[in-house]
């Protein structure tokens, strides 16, 4: 019961529970953070506006959604942009800020969908290494492997486990684990009925229990020195801070690392060794939705994942982009279609009996000429050849966003991509003189 909640607060909070608990009816503030990784400057289609506000630390925009419709900007509709609130930022962030492998490191997301922070994490690492994405829900899992497309995340493969068996579906082989726990969601208690109608002590020990099995499995699944990002979007000490102690009361071959720094808001256990080392994002004091994040690394040295290096298998039928670019990766081309194989990278024996979810990155078509994917205009459409590029307005653009033909005339480009601004639009072809829309309707009929 709500009143229960207000009780348990108020003696944590003390003083500071009335501001605390009047943040959590503030209305929501809005965000989106830019696709780093492509190279493309996404914000060019805002120049004129100035509703969007850059946040400190990060590649992300507050906006606000009255005046600037982000889901019906370009930038949103190509995978260039993601919705996504601040707090959910920190756990990759700080991830990736501690990996000693920034190269080819092999991740898993624990409780990857919808894809927020796993497409997040792939940017950081410029899409290197290997993700491996996991979502037990298969209807969630649709949700995660198209965003994982949308947004170009090629490194990232998805599997569909109980995180709480992980650890004996998966070899041991990881240098971090991101989990990102369900939790009872107290941030959102004034704000969902279902969060508050579910919210009780009994709730939050049985959240509890699920929380430990999957930071077990992700510890038994990492390597000497790996990395465990722990977070949840609740309050509650039982399903963060005492998760924890319990965890590193059972595991002598784990330590906390120091993220705070005595730069955040600390924990609010009572136990300084936990409390100090942990973030507290609190919505009265950081204006961001409650958050909780936790680095645990086991201890011994962290070796180096044998990445094999792979000669690109065809040649000028990826003429279309910029010369060398894809010289490191291997392809595989199946029944007319060309596939990036980042599996093959890692060596196919350490997942060869997994069995993943998600198709390998689609590059396009080739039949009589190579014909770019949608999604392969978007991730690399700023190392796609002049000769290859369109451009268009405003307008042309949305309509074609929306599946239309486009009456653009083109006398000297027959096939390659439509851009705005340098943003890449999409595929297209030119027939009769016309525009002829090559947008995969995966992406427009499975649309937010």
């Amino acid at each position: 019961m709500l009143e229960d909640f207000i009780s348990k607060y108020k003696s944590i909070f003390q003083k500071d529970f009335d501001i605390f608990f009047k943040s959590l009816e503030k209305t929501d503030k809005k965000y989106f953070r830019l696709n780093v990784a492509r190279g493309v400057n996404y914000i060019k289609e805002f120049e004129e506006s100035s509703n969007i506000e850059k946040v400190k630390d990060f590649n992300a925009y507050q906006y606000n959604e009255n005046q600037t419709n982000i889901v019906k900007s370009i930038g949103f509709l190509t995978g260039g942009l993601y919705i996504q609130n601040i707090s959910s930022l920190f756990p990759p962030k700080i991830l990736y800020d501690n990996l000693t492998n920034k190269d080819n490191p092999i991740i898993l997301d624990m409780c990857a969908a919808p894809g927020g922070k796993t497409t997040y994490l792939s940017e950081l690492l410029d899409r290197k290494g290997l993700i491996i994405a996991n979502e037990i829900s298969s209807k969630r899992l649709k949700a995660l492997n198209f965003n994982i497309s949308k947004y170009g995340a090629y490194n990232v493969k998805t599997v569909s486990l109980d995180g709480r068996l992980a650890s004996k579906k998966l070899p041991a082989v990881f240098d971090a684990v991101m989990l990102d726990a369900p939790c009872s969601n107290e941030n959102k208690i004034l704000k969902n009925d279902t969060v508050k109608n579910f919210w009780s002590e009994e709730f939050i020990l049985n959240m509890q229990s699920i929380q430990k099995d999957l930071l077990y499995n992700a510890f038994n699944l990492i390597k000497p020195g790996g990395l465990i990002a722990y977070s949840t979007c609740t309050f509650s000490i039982e399903e963060n801070e005492m998760v924890l102690e319990d965890f590193l009361s059972k595991h002598p071959d784990a330590r906390l690392v120091d993220i705070n720094n005595g730069n955040f808001p600390a924990g609010i256990s009572g136990n300084k060794t936990i409390d100090n080392r942990v973030i507290r994002v609190l919505p009265h004091i950081m204006e961001y939705d409650g958050f909780f994040i936790a680095l645990i690394q086991k201890v011994g040295e962290c070796s180096n994942n044998l990445i094999t290096k792979n000669k690109n298998l065809f040649g000028t039928k990826l003429d279309i982009f910029q010369d060398d670019y894809f010289k490191n990766y291997k392809f595989y081309e199946r029944n007319s279609k060309i596939y990036m194989d980042i599996i093959a990278n890692f060596g196919d024996k350490i997942f060869k009996k997994i069995r993943f979810q998600n198709n390998d990155f689609f590059m396009g078509q080739n039949l009589k000429e190579f014909s770019i994917s949608t999604e392969a205009s978007w991730e690399f459409g700023a190392k796609i050849k002049d000769n290859y590029r369109l451009e268009i307005d405003y307008k042309e653009s949305i309509e074609y966003l929306d599946g239309y033909d486009i009456n653009h005339i083109s006398k000297n480009i027959k096939n390659g991509v439509l851009y705005y601004k340098d943003i890449p639009v999409g595929p297209f072809k030119v027939v009769n003189g016309a525009i002829k829309n090559k947008l995969d309707r995966y992406f427009i009929y499975n649309r937010v």
